[in-house]
């Protein structure tokens, strides 16, 4: 790479199980969820130059959903909380934006780490928090615990490989009209003990998979009904689990093995959506993958 040329990926994740526990007197909400990043992934280019700039182009899963290049990007927003008077950002979109898979924000951390490796943690994850709440887990990665409003992160124990298959139905959903349909019917009260089950199930190794559970999931098929088709296209495809993520719009099942989910994929393809599949990412790797760069930009 040229000089001061850095090159970072910005993994996707998924939320095994969300459960919102109440609305706080600010207007968002509280939530209690396990997230892990997987392998899909934003590519995020920075060079240090006169001014802040930034070239946003989009492929794969995110061709036709991708954010604007303008000075609402969470890039260059992060860019700005962290102090960066210059800089040219080049950004490659493929998590699609709408979708639950926390794509902007990983965009965000990733640059936050790029401009400002001399911070430490507590200094950055003050800022992230300050960008958007699923921010501060991408500065960490692997399996999470979340509370609060999504910014109180506590890594889980290193959890073996999860082989999924991701389903995204071409549209994205708003977080705050999702929300809102949730205010509407208050669902939670459903779910009750879900998130625990999986955050033991992460740290116990993975033996068996819990039922999975988003307190969202109902209020974004109220919204787009057309979500249940996608969400019964995984479960005909031999997923043994199957949610949405995040706010949505996006599905995963999860399978035994890569060939399953590979397989599990086309089969919803044949239904008409957009699928893909995918594997987690754990902490170790995140950290290799940050490792490298700074082994590179110091050469």
């Amino acid at each position: 790479m040229g000089a001061g040329l850095q090159r970072m990926r910005c993994f996707a994740k998924v939320n095994l199980g969300l459960q919102v526990t109440g609305r706080r007197d600010d207007g968002l909400h509280d939530l209690r969820s396990v997230l892990h990043t997987i392998d899909l992934h934003d590519t995020l280019e920075y060079r240090p130059a006169a001014g802040l700039s930034l070239r946003v182009t989009c492929e794969g899963m995110a061709s036709g959903t991708g954010p604007a290049d303008g000075p609402d990007n969470l890039v260059l927003r992060a860019a700005a909380a962290a102090g960066l008077e210059g800089g040219e950002f080049t950004l490659t979109k493929r998590i699609p934006a709408g979708a639950g898979l926390g794509g902007g924000s990983s965009d965000a951390a990733a640059t936050l780490l790029a401009v400002r490796p001399d911070l430490e943690m507590g200094e950055l994850h003050r800022i992230a928090a300050g960008l958007g709440s699923d921010v501060p887990f991408f500065l960490y990665g692997g399996a999470c615990l979340a509370l609060g409003r999504g910014d109180e992160i506590y890594p889980l124990p290193e959890q073996t490989d999860l082989h999924l298959a991701l389903a995204f139905p071409g549209h994205s959903l708003s977080t705050p009209e999702v929300y809102r349909a949730w205010d509407d019917s208050l669902t939670s009260a459903r779910n009750p003990g879900r998130v625990n089950d999986f955050a033991a199930w992460s740290g116990a190794g993975g033996d068996g998979i819990p039922g999975i559970a988003n307190d969202l999931e109902e209020a974004a098929i109220r919204i787009r009904p057309s979500l249940k088709d996608l969400r019964s296209a995984l479960e005909r495809s031999g997923a043994r689990a199957v949610a949405m993520t995040g706010s949505g719009s996006a599905f995963f099942g999860i399978f035994d093995d890569a060939r399953s989910a590979k397989e599990g994929a086309r089969r919803v393809g044949e239904a008409g959506f957009t699928a893909t599949a995918v594997r987690s990412i754990s902490r170790a790797e995140r950290d290799r993958e940050v490792r490298e760069r700074q082994s590179r930009d110091a050469d």
